[in-house]
């Protein structure tokens, strides 16, 4: 079973805040004002003063937004 939670997380890797900028195109604050109005994936505390993403649940957020585009016919 330790093998497998191991597996999964080398599937799932944890990305830092410049990086989910990065993949996202969206300003640090508005993160953290997505995360406060719960639009955007809370953050994993990985330390006293370090936080990181999934990156599914950063893809996740993409595809819903991709998703909810479609579904309004286009507006977002």
């Amino acid at each position: 079973m330790q093998t497998t939670k191991l597996s999964n997380s080398l599937n799932d890797p944890l990305i830092k805040l410049p990086k989910v900028i990065e993949i996202t195109g969206v300003s640090r604050s508005s993160i953290y004002a997505g995360i406060k109005n719960q639009s955007f994936p809370a953050p994993l505390k990985t330390g006293k003063r370090a936080v990181a993403w999934k990156s599914s649940q950063i893809q996740s957020w993409i595809d819903s937004l991709q998703t909810n585009h479609i579904c309004n016919g286009g507006q977002l």
